[in-house]
């Protein structure tokens, strides 16, 4: 469980989250984040400065374990594996459940 506050929220890790976060280097080093993904299997290749929640973005109980609640901001990531309708849908969720 994350037990930090006025973090960054990241749902779902891609491309183009990691190509953020390699783009934004010393700035987002600094900021505390946590990344909220069920898919990613290989957590050695993220960033140390990552705190990794693996679960279900849309389960109440994982985002208290991100302490969403405490959080400055949230982005929410589409799945790139799903069709448009379908990642639409689970981005919808996974902000209704953030709220």
């Amino acid at each position: 469980m994350y037990i930090g506050n006025n973090h960054f929220v990241i749902i779902g890790w891609n491309e183009r989250v990691k190509n953020l976060l390699s783009c934004s280097g010393e700035f987002l080093s600094l900021t505390k984040m946590v990344l909220i993904d069920s898919t990613l299997e290989e957590t050695h290749l993220l960033p140390d400065h990552l705190y990794f929640i693996k679960g279900d973005p849309q389960d109440p109980e994982t985002l208290v374990k991100a302490n969403i609640q405490q959080a400055e901001k949230v982005l929410i990531t589409a799945d790139p594996d799903q069709t448009e309708e379908h990642a639409d849908i689970n981005s919808i969720l996974s902000l209704i459940a953030c709220k």
